[in-house]
């Protein structure tokens, strides 16, 4: 990442979602620690449930978390 990315997205993602716009995907968070194909896979599923649900993102919003340890509180079940 570069110097001052983070407040630079602070202010532009918001932004474009305000006009429709949910800048994901491998690159087009510009978050590239999380821009492998699992992280942008889950970008997407969290960008969809962000937009139906208001779920929070957390592989956008805090990447230390998302590859600090494995996913065990977040488990998807049929019901």
């Amino acid at each position: 990442p570069s110097l001052g990315r983070d407040e630079v997205l602070a202010k532009a993602l918001p932004w474009l979602q305000q006009h429709g716009i949910w800048s994901r995907g491998r690159f087009g968070s510009y978050k590239y620690e999380v821009a492998n194909q699992d992280h942008s896979l889950m970008l997407g599923v969290e960008t969809v449930d962000n937009v139906l649900f208001g779920a929070k993102e957390l592989t956008l919003h805090h990447p230390d978390i998302v590859n600090a340890k494995k996913n065990t509180e977040l488990l998807y079940t049929k019901q």
